[in-house]
């Protein structure tokens, strides 16, 4: 049965996985029958605006939002169910939920003040939020920033954000990682199979547009996707590194690309997407994903996989449920140069190992993550979260009539 769904986001457009996301799995829910609605606090690229509705009031964090506009644009739609990304705040599951069913998907560690959860590399935070946290942020380094002083504002954010997520009706996330975080917070969430459109634009079998020794980084350029740890590595590796992304230590990482002599081989491509980014996938030999954080899931590693690419990657979070080692790619320990290096040569060496993991890759990816798993696990979802709804509605606990 099709479903009236609202999503709502602050950020609706090309950049960032989590745009990215929201984009695609409204695609693949309206493809699958659904009459999905969008709700953005900001717009922006060459997107199609159909379906997509702009509450200027809701900014990145939520902070400043009137509750009567997201109100406003929630009973215009009268959906079945409200699926709520990356603004978990109490204020706006109260406002959705007085409506209709609510869903929040958690991309990351909402319990984790500074969102990083980890303390070295490879080494995760299994800490539950609390007081602790913060002579953890201060003084054992796992803030990850120099300046302290947003640490008390952050803890505060924290809590109204856990708040936000058990008052919701259901609670996702894509790997197994962020539902053991969700539980150390109190929270059961349900697992949902991520989705990249990459599987239903590759090609079956690997493209024959390789060029030879090239290594790809997708992803923003900040300290925790160990961006200098790969063009630390690219100096002992006989390749060229296309890296595509942007953020706020780009100058920096293309400052240290030429301090190791080695910016004649690396390209800082930007943001890509659509046909662009697949090209760029297209003439990988392999792509890295050698993160020093827990990645919540790692999806530039099944869009590598889905195009038949090997993928080298660090072995933390949710890479651990995708990455099969030896069979799809090869596992490395976080931030450490010499294995990373060692794992790309080995890749780009062997033209046999490539084509093994890289037809390995695609079944894998087949097999998991299609658009219908995806689909299918969202409906289920909205149909848990309908039931446990139209339940505390008929204990008199919201004000809306019952799901239709």
């Amino acid at each position: 049965m099709a479903r009236r769904i609202a999503l709502v986001t602050p950020f609706f457009g090309r950049d960032g996985g989590i745009a990215v996301h929201v984009r695609e799995s409204a695609a693949a829910l309206r493809f699958a029958g659904h009459d999905v609605t969008i709700i953005c606090g900001r717009a922006e690229g060459n997107e199609d605006s159909s379906g997509v509705i702009v509450v200027p009031e809701l900014d990145d964090a939520g902070s400043g939002m009137r509750p009567s506009s997201l109100a406003r644009a929630v009973r215009g739609i009268e959906p079945d169910v409200v699926h709520v990304h990356d603004l978990a705040d109490p204020r706006i599951v109260a406002v959705t939920r007085a409506m209709a069913p609510t869903v929040i998907t958690s991309h990351a560690y909402p319990g984790c003040s500074h969102n990083h959860y980890y303390f070295r590399p490879g080494q995760e935070c299994t800490r539950a939020h609390g007081p602790a946290c913060l002579p953890n942020m201060a003084l054992r380094g796992c803030l990850h920033a120099r300046n302290p002083l947003p640490v008390p504002g952050q803890y505060l954010r924290t809590a109204k954000r856990l708040d936000a997520y058990r008052s919701a009706d259901a609670v996702a996330g894509f790997s197994q990682a962020v539902l053991r975080h969700l539980a150390r917070n109190g929270i059961l969430a349900e697992l949902v199979a991520p989705f990249t459109p990459t599987l239903r634009l590759a090609p079956a079998k690997p493209a024959r547009e390789e060029q030879e020794g090239t290594v790809v980084f997708v992803g923003r350029t900040v300290p925790a996707k160990g961006l200098d740890i790969l063009l630390r590595a690219m100096r002992s590796v006989e390749g060229h590194l296309t890296v595509v992304g942007d953020g706020w230590e780009r100058a920096t990482s293309e400052r240290l690309a030429a301090d190791l002599g080695i910016a004649g081989r690396v390209t800082f491509a930007g943001w890509l997407a659509g046909d662009e980014l697949h090209r760029v996938y297209r003439r990988a030999s392999v792509v890295a994903v050698p993160s020093l954080w827990p990645e919540p899931f790692g999806l530039v590693g099944i869009e590598a996989m889905a195009f038949g690419r090997p993928v080298v990657a660090s072995m933390t979070g949710g890479v651990e449920e995708w990455l099969q080692p030896g069979v799809t790619g090869i596992a490395v320990a976080p931030g450490r140069v010499s294995d990373l290096a060692a794992a790309l040569d080995r890749i780009l060496d062997d033209p046999r190992l490539r084509a093994r993991m890289g037809t390995s890759a695609r079944a894998a990816v087949e097999a998991r993550f299609s658009e219908q798993a995806h689909v299918d696990s969202l409906v289920e979802l909205y149909r848990m979260a309908a039931g446990r709804w139209s339940a505390h509605a008929g204990n008199g606990t919201t004000t809306a009539h019952a799901a239709r």
